[in-house]
């Protein structure tokens, strides 16, 4: 059932995606209707970001086609871990790029917090290099988490 949560979305976002290119391509012609060649700076702009959003739908497909075979997903992948940082516990849970929300405590597994925590068991102490130097980290628990 988690899985299937997963996918509906994953393809929301696509459709999501799909309909912000849509308006964009529409944006980009009317920039060429109307404006001389000279003046491309806007489309230019509407193209760079029709780009990013396709390189998005492209991660997007990635995590869909992972979420599609649900016993290949890589290790780690909804498991909550409750470390201590800056004295106090904090809930961790490890998701999919595209599902990565720090503010909510949700962390890419591509994240070098998440490479540390895998495999790791309540008890033990990693360490990870931050842009403020190596930090350490204790784990108190680990559950797997219903994303």
């Amino acid at each position: 059932m988690q899985e299937n949560s997963r996918r509906k979305r994953i393809i929301g976002k696509i459709d999501e995606i799909k309909r912000q290119i849509v308006d964009l391509g529409t944006q980009i012609e009317q920039e060429r209707n109307e404006n001389s060649e000279e003046d491309s700076a806007i489309r230019q702009e509407l193209l760079d970001k029709r780009e990013i959003l396709e390189q998005q739908i492209s991660e997007l497909q990635v995590s869909l086609a992972l979420t599609d075979k649900a016993g290949d997903l890589p290790e780690g992948i909804g498991k909550t871990f409750t470390i201590e940082m800056g004295g106090h516990p904090r809930d961790l849970t490890v998701v999919l790029p595209d599902e990565a929300n720090p503010s909510k405590g949700q962390i890419s597994i591509d994240s070098p917090l998440a490479q540390a925590l895998i495999g790791k068991a309540a008890g033990d102490t990693i360490t990870v290099e931050t842009p403020v130097g190596e930090q350490q980290y204790k784990i108190h628990d680990v559950v797997l988490a219903t994303i």
